[in-house]
């Protein structure tokens, strides 16, 4: 257990100060891609409470990430709100928001409560496009840059900050999982009506997995249109909706490491893809089909396996 802790230890530090001095060496180029990445990170961890703990469908995530992104943007432009204070009022909205559309929502079970969700980011993309007096429409809105001590934070300040803030929502997801919340989830996901039988309330748990999911994925939201400074419909479509759930399923349902494989490599991929310009798209959905069909756990889930395997041979 000692040389395995050692190994450990060996293989964290300098990943841990490959990532810290990161921005301080790479060039302006990897570090927005860094940044990008880890944005996919909060969408794939708070969807994984929902779809991978807690088995709920959930295909109105797109919902939770524009509220927050939008929610942030208006506090600042219209009541002058400095970013910092928008960012948790954006969060605690979404996750309400989200609380009361569960209302409704969590009625449904299985293909209902997907065809339901869905509905909910048709119903989120069309507003954004409408509500022109609010989000701008079409055309947009910008977003007003942070700005601390008079100085307009760049690409190093998002870099650190949101790095800050993802390494505490995976430790939050991770100690979900451990607790008596996280538990129930799981013990729903394999059977509802055995949940039922234990004394777990089911509606309790599956309104805080969506509570916890908005929170995440609003935080994604509310960063994304931060750094970005801009915030129009096509962030926010179907399109981005479906990858958002296939970041999960290609990382690993039901696994944090996971989600952050994933969300990190779907992120990704379109840009590395762009070379093949409009087959990009073909090129993109036969990557995810292969790697599905050959590795139906999830990529990480799969690696992990593997690892473990060749770990148990070498010992013995």
């Amino acid at each position: 257990m000692q040389k395995i802790r050692l190994i450990k230890l060996a293989f964290v530090l300098p990943v841990a100060f490959l990532f810290l001095s990161f921005p301080l060496w790479a060039g302006q180029y990897p570090v927005h891609l860094a940044i990008w990445a880890s944005l996919g990170c909060f969408l794939a961890l708070g969807t994984n409470i929902t779809f991978g703990y807690c088995g709920q469908i959930n295909f109105g995530v797109i919902f939770m990430y524009a509220l927050g992104a939008y929610s942030s943007a208006i506090l600042q432009l219209r009541l002058g709100i400095h970013f910092f204070l928008a960012l948790p009022l954006a969060c605690l909205l979404t996750t309400v928001a989200t609380a009361i559309v569960c209302i409704p929502l969590l009625r449904l079970r299985g293909h209902n409560l997907a065809l339901g969700t869905f509905s909910l980011a048709l119903v989120t993309y069309t507003v954004i496009g409408m509500w022109r007096n609010v989000t701008g429409g079409s055309d947009g809105m910008f977003v007003p840059a942070t700005v601390i001590f008079q100085h307009e934070m760049g690409d190093t300040f998002y870099y650190y900050f949101i790095l800050s803030l993802l390494v505490l929502a995976f430790i939050g997801c991770e100690r979900l999982v451990s607790s008596s919340a996280g538990r129930a989830m799981m013990a729903i996901r394999e059977d509802e009506v055995a949940a039922v039988a234990f004394g777990i309330n089911v509606t309790r748990y599956r309104r805080l997995a969506f509570m916890l999911n908005g929170l995440l994925v609003g935080l994604g939201g509310v960063l994304f249109g931060q750094w970005n400074e801009f915030l129009a419909p096509s962030y926010f479509d179907l399109w981005m909706n479906i990858l958002i759930v296939v970041m999960i399923v290609f990382g690993g349902l039901g696994s944090n490491r996971g989600s952050i494989v994933g969300g990190a490599t779907i992120m990704l991929l379109p840009e590395a893809l762009a070379v093949f310009e409009v087959w990009h798209v073909l090129v993109y959905g036969a990557i995810l089909l292969l790697t599905l069909g050959f590795m139906p756990k999830g990529l990480y889930v799969t690696l992990a396996s593997l690892t473990r395997r060749l770990r148990g041979d070498i010992l013995h």
